[in-house]
């Protein structure tokens, strides 16, 4: 019979998410066929509401059937169904060509030679290289007029603060307005998709493990997730019970936000709000992006400003936020110059 359920609907918009736009809403008939002693028809007086036994692991499969079949039909572009993080390419290495890699071969070399008299061939004659290269050496090091490059590379760029909200850099002939928070979640955000894919990030013990609570659908988000989180540099001990203790973290995160980080970024509706996101693991970059970026109106030291200046034009993408917002804008010399006149 027809029945509702929140907790069922839940679990097909998380397999939908980033195929369909916001606002939209997949149609579905869903068949299930379970042991009626594991369901509660008496829950509600219109008998439309069920409660199901074991919730969790009818939430796991029924996402994992949706994007299991999403993906043999080619619905969805990429799949975390069953996927095997290790082979992702790393984040800072997406867009580059492959060098092939420079291979030595010595011709001389027989493995049926003498060890002896190999290495005694191979080591004549090297006092020859210096009496060669001190023959034929040019004093190149040593600057000429002629030789002098002018590479007409700028000092540093002045920086200062404007409302404690934007960094303002001055440059030749315009100025570059920066908004402080995007500019510092596109940092992290680019730094935590590194970190997932290389699995290489820098982690600390805490002195007082951290207990976080979650609901039974955080756990289940949790249970998809784990790999990431380690990924990132969290160690996690998993109980029995709805709780995580964590032991470890990234360098970056302070042990007192961690607890309010993990609520943050296993909260439901974050998990359903961003349909651009690529991968479940693109959905905890942003998320932990926006959590720990440098608030506005947060003053921030000079030093502070030129490193996320530098950090910033250090990344993959310069223009826009994570969530496609606009960083900065350039103010021309000729622009300031027309709004005097």
């Amino acid at each position: 019979r027809f029945i509702k359920s929140h907790f069922l609907h839940h679990a097909i918009l998380a397999a939908f998410e980033g195929l369909i736009p916001k606002g939209v809403h997949p149609g579905y008939f869903i068949y299930l066929q379970l042991d009626p002693k594991t369901i509660d028809i008496n829950i509600h007086p219109t008998k439309t509401e069920v409660k199901f036994e074991d919730e969790q692991s009818l939430y796991a499969i029924l996402r994992s059937a949706i994007k299991h079949s999403l993906g043999l039909f080619q619905v969805s572009p990429t799949l975390d169904f069953n996927r095997d993080a290790t082979l992702d390419v790393p984040y800072h290495l997406k867009n580059k060509s492959p060098v092939v890699p420079p291979i030595a071969v010595d011709a001389n070399f027989n493995p049926f030679n003498d060890a002896a008299q190999t290495a005694k061939k191979e080591t004549k004659g090297w006092t020859s290289i210096y009496s060669d290269l001190n023959a034929n050496t040019v004093d190149w090091m040593a600057p000429t007029p002629e030789s002098t490059l002018d590479l007409n590379v700028p000092e540093a760029p002045r920086v200062f603060q404007l409302f404690s909200k934007f960094i303002v850099c001055a440059l030749k002939s315009s100025l570059l307005v920066i908004d402080q928070r995007r500019a510092h979640q596109r940092v992290l955000y680019e730094r935590f998709l590194t970190s997932i894919t290389t699995k290489k990030a820098a982690s600390q013990q805490l002195l007082f493990p951290i207990t976080v609570v979650i609901d039974q659908i955080q756990k289940t988000i949790f249970n998809d997730s784990q790999d990431i989180f380690e990924a990132l540099g969290f160690q996690i001990e998993v109980k029995e019970t709805y709780e995580l203790v964590i032991t470890g973290a990234p360098e970056l995160c302070a042990a007192e936000n961690i607890e309010k980080l993990f609520e943050t970024v296993l909260n439901t509706d974050q998990q359903g709000k961003d349909n651009q996101a690529f991968s479940q693991a693109d959905i905890i970059a942003k998320s932990m992006a926006k959590f720990m970026a440098i608030p506005a109106g947060k003053p921030l030291e000079v030093s502070e400003q030129q490193a996320l200046l530098d950090d910033l034009f250090g990344c993959k993408e310069t223009l826009v936020s994570p969530f496609n917002r606009q960083i900065f804008i350039t103010l021309e010399k000729e622009d300031l110059e027309k709004r005097m006149n």
